[in-house]
């Protein structure tokens, strides 16, 4: 996750696809940010959930990072610990590995936000996120995008307990009722390229997903 100042983000967002996971259990993250790499084992429990994904699509069409609504976004931890009661919906998201520290994480975040909102009637309340403590970088983007921290917990990742942050965002006036998790098609026009973009084919894509480990979402 990026720590760049939101902006107006290039990106298209749309329903998830197999093709979608099937790549995004290839990406790869580098130093530390390995924590998020995915395993191939984590496919079936993605295409199980994928009417709750949506995936954001760079200027070339190819994937540029995907969002995860409801509990597939919980941390095991935070299910344990009582920390995601009724009344916001959960939000899990990763950028391409590539994409990655280039500025774009608050207003890849504020794009996703925004795509779920416009087909949810009435819309969310507040959303609220889990990451990884370790993680400022993600914290930054997302205090950026309107999230404000909340309590600690620990979840265990790979064998290892590790400390995650509870993030909440305001409540709307505007929202409340019941939260739909299925995400609607995107007719939206394909935007620009991102800067420095290449064509496609250089691209990569992924994360992990088990019940000992966090949902795929670089913010977590």
């Amino acid at each position: 996750m990026s720590d760049g100042a939101s902006g107006a983000a290039p990106f298209l967002l749309r329903p998830f696809t197999e093709d979608d996971a099937r790549a995004l259990v290839g990406w790869r993250y580098d130093g530390p940010y390995a924590f998020y790499d995915p395993a191939a084992e984590d496919l079936p429990a993605i295409l199980a959930e994928l009417p709750a994904y949506a995936a954001a699509e760079d200027g070339w069409g190819a994937l540029a990072g995907f969002f995860v609504f409801g509990a597939g976004a919980r941390v095991p931890g935070g299910e344990r610990a009582g920390l995601y009661p009724p009344g916001a919906l959960d939000v899990g998201l990763g950028l391409r590995p590539d994409l990655v520290g280039r500025g774009l994480g608050a207003g890849f975040v504020a794009a996703g936000l925004a795509y779920v909102r416009g087909r949810v009637a009435p819309p969310p309340a507040r959303f609220r996120l889990s990451v990884a403590a370790w993680n400022l970088r993600a914290v930054r983007a997302y205090e950026r995008a309107g999230f404000r921290p909340g309590p600690r917990f620990t979840s265990p990742v790979r064998g290892k307990e590790t400390a995650f942050l509870l993030m909440t965002t305001p409540p709307a006036a505007d929202a409340g009722g019941p939260i739909l998790c299925t995400i609607g098609r995107d007719q939206d026009s394909r935007p620009a390229p991102l800067p420095g973009e290449p064509p496609p084919g250089a691209l990569g894509s992924g994360r992990p997903l088990s019940d000992e480990e966090p949902g795929p979402a670089i913010g977590r």
